[in-house]
């Protein structure tokens, strides 16, 4: 008799010890896998970030050559507006000195 009752402490002393080792191993697996999604998430962001600055950049560039462009078109236009007034300047001064010698000449 005692005999079986010291097998049957012995099994509760190995199902215990069976449970505490899962319990154990539950809690390791649950601490691993906390561990892997917050690295994923971390990485998840910085590939956004990545992504993000990326794009950011490509539109900067964009904008930048829409701005030379603007730039270049303003340029030509005072051009042409400096050419016009030149132009108007000399006709002005031809019909004042028409005006001129038709007055008192």
């Amino acid at each position: 008799m005692a005999n079986v009752v010291e097998q049957v402490r012995d099994a509760e002393e190995e199902a215990d010890s069976i449970v505490e080792d899962a319990e154990q191993k539950r809690q390791q697996t649950l601490k691993d896998a906390r561990n892997e999604a917050e690295k994923k998430i971390e990485e998840a962001k910085r590939k956004a970030e990545e992504k993000k600055k990326e794009k950011i950049d490509r539109f900067r560039e964009k904008l930048e050559s829409q701005r030379e462009d603007i730039l270049e078109e303003a340029d030509r236009d005072a051009d042409d507006i400096s050419e016009s007034a030149s132009n108007n300047t000399d006709e002005a001064i031809d019909v004042l000195r028409k005006q001129f010698e038709e007055r008192f000449l």
